[in-house]
């Protein structure tokens, strides 16, 4: 609302010109109102303490603007003004790290890139680099045949996350999913030839599912599109994608979060795997293809579960007990190519090891060995869900770690209008 109550400030995306159009209107009138700014974020209205003026404040390809207002006349009054720099906002969604107040006060979160994929051991000891230095990622994933690392980097000055390569020996990389929108979550096929990845972009209401070949040779018919799609894995025979239909407890507790299966080799048919009063996501398959993992707060936490699989020409369905594998929490998880240990991000940000072991249809579960913690700065290094991944033989991890640097932070300046000024 603006000031006087009676109009408002909003903005629109605008899919052809690929930006978002700020507007002013009037409340309980049924036109669509005066255009005032194109912007790449929302965009916030304060009032001058130097003048009867004020500012629309705003994001456009990363830089935080202020330009004079006219509130009465609707219109600008002269150039924007840069108040900081890499400022992060996401893409048409229209939000964005800044906040200003009517009382001379904004904030701002700067935005560094000065995270990195490392390979460790199993102490967390440093191998190698993964992939360049100052990059902003935090969820990666190894292809099946130990080649490549997919990874999904922030742009800041486009506001989209896109999905890149990286020479798991060398680290060099190259861009392989990008344009508008966000993709983010690759998942491999088995035979490490292509990446199903959640797409966030114009053309749909909520985030599905995006499909790429490493060599470009197009997909024959695509992929379902049900509402909420959050790839999650991929089966070892390569016949069913994993998916589940919200992202995390925290950002969507309003909405169920259930697991479902596409089924490639059946007309893309989706199959519902999981559906229970719980929030049930990050669901992946043994390596064998017998056993299903996932995450489910019906304890009131996210905790790990694994429950056998049971399929049929046509269909994939869950059987028999749950088995509960961690113990304290968990955010993410990872099997060891033979299927004999599991690995988990506990809530604490550790690393943990689980020995399995299975016979006639129970999986026993030893007790969680804490290897290594991730850093809590590369653990949020963008917003997205973090993952790291391990070698086929369970020795050597590929985790987000900070390079030396500047500290992301909150920034607050009083006054703001003067030194915008000088």
């Amino acid at each position: 609302m603006l000031p006087g109550g009676r109009n408002f400030l909003y903005t629109i995306d605008d899919p052809q010109l690929g930006s978002l159009r700020a507007r002013i209107a009037t409340t309980g009138g049924n036109e669509p109102g005066v255009e005032v700014v194109q912007a790449d974020s929302r965009v916030q209205y304060t009032g001058s303490l130097h003048s009867d003026g004020g500012y629309l404040v705003y994001l456009r390809a990363g830089t935080l603007l202020a330009q004079p207002f006219d509130l009465v006349g609707r219109r600008v009054t002269s150039e924007p003004r840069a108040v900081a720099r890499r400022v992060p906002s996401f893409n048409f969604y229209g939000s964005a790290d800044f906040s200003v107040s009517e009382r001379g006060m904004l904030a701002y979160q700067s935005y560094v890139t000065r995270s990195q994929f490392i390979w460790v051991d199993r102490t967390g000891k440093r191998l190698s680099a993964a992939s360049p230095a100052e990059i902003s990622a935090n969820h990666g994933r190894l292809s099946p045949d130990g080649r490549w690392l997919a990874a999904a980097a922030f742009d800041v000055e486009r506001g989209v996350s896109e999905i890149w390569l990286y020479d798991a020996v060398s680290g060099a990389g190259r861009k392989l999913v990008f344009g508008p929108g966000i993709m983010n979550m690759p998942v491999w096929s088995p035979d490490s030839r292509r990446l199903v990845y959640l797409l966030g972009d114009r053309e749909h209401s909520w985030p599905t599912l995006g499909l790429r070949s490493l060599d470009g040779t197009p997909e024959k018919e695509p992929l379902p599109d049900t509402g909420f799609m959050a790839p999650t894995d991929w089966s070892p025979d390569g016949r069913f994608v994993l998916f589940n239909n919200s992202a995390l407890p925290a950002i969507t507790s309003a909405f169920p979060s259930d697991v479902f299966a596409i089924d490639m080799a059946r007309n893309r048919k989706v199959i519902s795997l999981l559906k229970t009063p719980f929030f049930e996501y990050q669901a992946v398959f043994s390596p064998d293809g017998k056993w299903l993992a996932f995450l489910s707060n019906e304890s009131g936490k996210a905790e790990i579960y694994m429950q056998a699989l049971d399929r049929g020409d046509d269909s994939l369905r869950v059987t028999g007990e749950r088995f509960l594998v961690s113990r304290q929490g968990a955010q993410c998880l990872r099997w060891r190519k033979d299927g004999r240990e599991l690995y988990y991000l506990g809530s604490d940000g550790q690393v943990y090891a689980v020995t399995l072991a299975f016979r006639s249809g129970e999986v026993r579960a030893g007790e969680p060995e804490p290897l290594f913690t991730i850093d809590a700065e590369a653990r949020a290094a963008i917003h997205s869900v973090v993952a790291f991944d391990v070698s086929a033989d369970g020795n050597r991890f590929v985790i987000p770690s900070m390079t030396s640097g500047e500290s992301s932070a909150i920034v607050v300046l009083q006054d703001w209008e003067s030194l915008v000024a000088k």
